[in-house]
């Protein structure tokens, strides 16, 4: 059984299996964050995957990222925990300064992609502690 989702409703179930979920892109890196800097600064996701990913699976792969709406509710969840680390993020910054900042970052990064590297979390970590404008001024 799959769920299948429709943007207009709920979540509908069929009773077949998307060959795509079958796909092997273990050890591919292929989701994607990027921090935007708006009031407030939010966290945007894609697909990108190696040049050297077979084409099938990676247009899969983007195909149900896109279906699934897969950006934005990631968005969503980066919001929420941006939002609930802002106090210690902002106090590490200050107190400890921007390397020790992007250390904690990139140690948040590498503790959740162990477990999956291809998590929102991973990828959100691990654009925040890439960005120097994060670092030094945006939180």
């Amino acid at each position: 059984m799959t769920c299948v989702f429709n943007p207009a409703g709920p979540l509908e179930t069929t009773n077949y299996v998307e060959p795509g979920y079958y796909d092997d892109l273990r050890g591919v890196t292929w989701l994607h964050a990027e921090p935007r800097f708006d009031n407030p600064v939010w966290i945007a996701f894609s697909v990108r995957t190696p040049p050297d990913t077979d084409p099938d699976p990676a247009g899969r792969l983007t195909h149900h990222f896109t279906a699934l709406r897969l950006a934005d509710r990631y968005m969503a969840h980066a919001a929420v925990e941006l939002r609930g680390q802002e106090t210690l993020l902002r106090t590490l910054r200050t107190t400890a300064g921007p390397q020790q900042l992007r250390d904690h970052l990139s140690q948040q990064a590498d503790t959740r992609a162990s477990a999956n590297p291809n998590s929102w979390q991973s990828a959100m970590y691990r654009s925040l502690a890439d960005s120097d404008r994060f670092c030094e001024q945006a939180i």
